[in-house]
């Protein structure tokens, strides 16, 4: 009698390609905020990356919620057990927006501005955006990729596993 085959288990190639572009997206926006702060431009970097993470987000939570990969349950049951994982990367993504929001409006400059454009400014692109990152954190995706919120607490903007 013969032993019965082991099927291998191979990851799918859409799989692994979508995982080298997570990681080359990681280490590409890691190095450009590098090139940013040696060419005293980091202001100028962390905005547009708050300006650009706002669609990014947007699209990313409707892609998943189309494909059934979005976390409802977050919401209602933060600090179960289960949700652990989801809680630590909510946590993460909300100190790390959070921080940058700040960092944006202390590294404007009020002088910049005309007397009643800092204001504007400081609700419809540091304020507003930020709230809606901090409020799409709430619908997490399902998996949680601990290696990605260590290198880059953001990681919407990285392809989808």
């Amino acid at each position: 009698m013969n032993p019965p085959v082991i099927a291998l288990q191979t990851k799918p190639a859409r799989e692994t390609v979508s995982r080298l572009l997570g990681r080359f997206v990681s280490i590409a926006i890691l190095l450009a905020g590098a090139v940013a702060y040696l060419f005293g431009m980091l202001f100028n970097y962390l905005f547009g990356l708050m300006l650009l993470a706002v669609p990014v987000t947007i699209c990313a939570r409707v892609w998943a919620l189309i494909r059934r990969r979005l976390e409802l349950t977050f919401v209602r049951r933060p600090f179960t057990r289960v949700m652990r994982g989801q809680l630590l990367q909510f946590l993460n993504r909300w100190l790390y927006w959070g921080l940058l929001a700040v960092t944006v409006v202390l590294a404007a400059p009020e002088s910049a501005f005309e007397p009643g454009e800092y204001h504007g400014f400081l609700i419809g692109f540091v304020c507003l955006p930020a709230a809606l990152l901090l409020t799409l954190q709430l619908f997490p995706h399902q998996q949680v990729s601990r290696s990605r919120n260590l290198v880059l607490p953001y990681s919407d903007l990285e392809a989808e596993e």
